[in-house]
Order: C-alpha cells, then sequence, then structure tokens
C-alpha cells in the first residue's frame, strides 16, 4: 500500500495557484498551518498501515520540523519518494542521498516565469541547481509543470531545458473549481483568486501540446483544442458515469492519504472537506471502511462524478 504523507501545511513560497501561497490561515483541507505530528507518529502510522511506499508531500514538505529524522526512522524499511518546490534541495542532499527512490520537483516555467509565479526571485535556480546536485548523486528526479495562464509561453522552452539533462516532465492541467459551481456547492473558489482558467492560452497550449504529447506526460491527457476549449472554458457539468479514482484506491486499501495532523483526507486538492478518521486513533479504522465513503464511491458510480470533480484529481473526461 502506498502512504501519501502531507507531513506539513507550511510553505516557504506566494504560488499565485495554492490557497497556502495566497495567505490562507487555514489550507485546502481546513486544517490549521501549524498543526504537525512528530516523526515516531508518522513512524506508528506507517507500521499500522502496513504501507510499502510512502510519499512525503505538504505544501512543502522540506519544511517539516524534523525531517532528517523523519527520513532515518521511515526509510530503513520503506520505499521513500518526495515532491518539493525544490528550495531547500542543496540543503538535505546528505539526507536524501540513498534515502528516495524518487524526488520530484515543481518547475512552472523558465526562470523569471517561475519566479514570478512562486513570488520568490531565485526559487527557479535554486531549485533547478537542486535537481542537477541529485541527478549526479544518481537520485531518481522529474519536474511537474502546473499549467496556468502565465506560463503557456514557455512549456516547450522548458522541454528542451530539461530534456538536454535528461530529466522527464509531467504537465499537469490548471486543477480549479469554477465559481458558479463553487457557490452551488457553498464551496470557496479554489484556485481562482489570482487565476481565472479561461484566460488560458488555447493555441499556446495545443501547440505545447502538439509539439509535445508523445514526450512528456499529461494529467489529464487532453488531446484535442476542443478537449481543451470545454476543460478550461466551459462550465462543468456532471462528468458521465465515473468513478473518483482515489476513492476507489483507498476502499481497496492500496492507497491513503494523511493529513499533517494524522487525519486521513480524501485527496490531495480535493473539494470534499471531510474527515475520514484520524491514523492514530485506537482502534485504526482505515477509509476503506468508512460508511461514508462507500456511500460516497456508489453515488459517484451510479450518478457519475459531480460537478466539482470536472477539473479536479485529473477525473478522464468523458
Amino acid at each position: 500500500m502506498i502512504l501519501v504523507a502531507n507531513i506539513t501545511n507550511r510553505c516557504n513560497m506566494k504560488c499565485k495557484m495554492c490557497d497556502v501561497g495566497q495567505g490562507e490561515k487555514r489550507n485546502t483541507f481546513g486544517r490549521d498551518i501549524e498543526n504537525e505530528i512528530f516523526p515516531d507518529q508518522w513512524l506508528k502510522i506507517v507500521d499500522r498501515l502496513g504501507a510499502t511506499e510512502v510519499v512525503f508531500c505538504g505544501v512543502e514538505p522540506l519544511l517539516y520540523h524534523d525531517f532528517e529524522n523523519l527520513v532515518k526512522l521511515i526509510s530503513k524499511t520503506r520505499n521513500l519518494k518526495m515532491t518539493t518546490n525544490g528550495w531547500f534541495l542543496e540543503k538535505y542532499l546528505h539526507v536524501i542521498k540513498g534515502n528516495f527512490k524518487q524526488v520530484t520537483v515543481s518547475l512552472d516555467g523558465t526562470q523569471d516565469i517561475h519566479d514570478k509565479i512562486r513570488g520568490v526571485k531565485g526559487c527557479f535556480e535554486r531549485a533547478f541547481r537542486g535537481l542537477l546536485s541529485l541527478k549526479k548523486l544518481g537520485v531518481p528526479v522529474r519536474v511537474s509543470f502546473a499549467i496556468t495562464p502565465e506560463n503557456t509561453c514557455c512549456m516547450v522552452e522548458l522541454f528542451d531545458i530539461l530534456h538536454s539533462q535528461n530529466i522527464p516532465i509531467i504537465f499537469n492541467h490548471f486543477n480549479y473549481i469554477h465559481p458558479e459551481i463553487a457557490k452551488r456547492y457553498e464551496l470557496k473558489q479554489y484556485n481562482t483568486k489570482v487565476y481565472n482558467a479561461i484566460d488560458v492560452n488555447i493555441e499556446e497550449l495545443y501547440f505545447a501540446i502538439s509539439k509535445l504529447r508523445k514526450k512528456a506526460q499529461w494529467l489529464p491527457y487532453l488531446s484535442t483544442k476542443e478537449q481543451l476549449i470545454k476543460y478550461y472554458q466551459s462550465i462543468p457539468v456532471r462528468n458521465g458515469k465515473g468513478m473518483c479514482r482515489v476513492f476507489l484506491e483507498q476502499l481497496g486499501n492500496k492507497r491513503c492519504i494523511v493529513g499533517a495532523d494524522g487525519t486521513f483526507i480524501p485527496g490531495n486538492r480535493c473539494w470534499i472537506d471531510k474527515s475520514l478518521g484520524n491514523a492514530l486513533d485506537e482502534p485504526l479504522t482505515l477509509p476503506k471502511d468508512s460508511k461514508w465513503l462507500k456511500e460516497m464511491v456508489s453515488s459517484f458510480e451510479r450518478e457519475g462524478l459531480p460537478e466539482p470533480c470536472y477539473r479536479l484529481c485529473c477525473s478522464k473526461m468523458k
């Protein structure tokens, strides 16, 4: 089983597409930013879940208050992976080397564009330098790129830079909830405080896809201009009959996501703000045993994915 461990809700950047980056005191999941459990508690969770692979996420995992000790405790018996903004990579090279099976670094454009989106000057240079250092040490690396209205113009250029260093990249389509849908479900307008998806340049994006479609990874994979227009410019409707990949994996006990305070959460960036219990509780109740979760999945199978799922969790378009 894979454990996705959101070990901290803190971050050192001000990313335009992120609620934490834009100064929310509580993050997407309604969790207090400073509430973190300790390394020995994470080890207990890993053991209790029987996780064979642990993926450190955050917001920014390298800001976890005792990262080195956490890695030492868990890497002895489990495969480790991590997603990071890369700012602190060089500081922790000695910890990462030999302990991580993969490190994913977020880069959202070439130097000037990435720094502008992230709100911190020099963050591209530090992240890229860290990437090359990890690669030199033999650590498998890749880049994750979040598509926004500001960076479609440099997708091909960044790919070429990374390709010259033999570093793979995955392009993630902009996840957000349409303001009208947010109102309908009484949600805050996720990721629309600064960006509006309708401002994504479809022509530039389609050009990048046409040029790179077989060379890069895409989540979700949208191959036609019509799909892009539908995804970015239309108000979502129920997505036909569909499955929620995250929920189904949890029901199958293949994957669990645990927040910084130990609570099970439905999914990274999930619009459903509902706790599924705490992984430290006695006795342990897994998400797959949740009556609410079973009813939710049953509803999705019967009625299709609801509107907010349309652009979240990389749900397959119908």
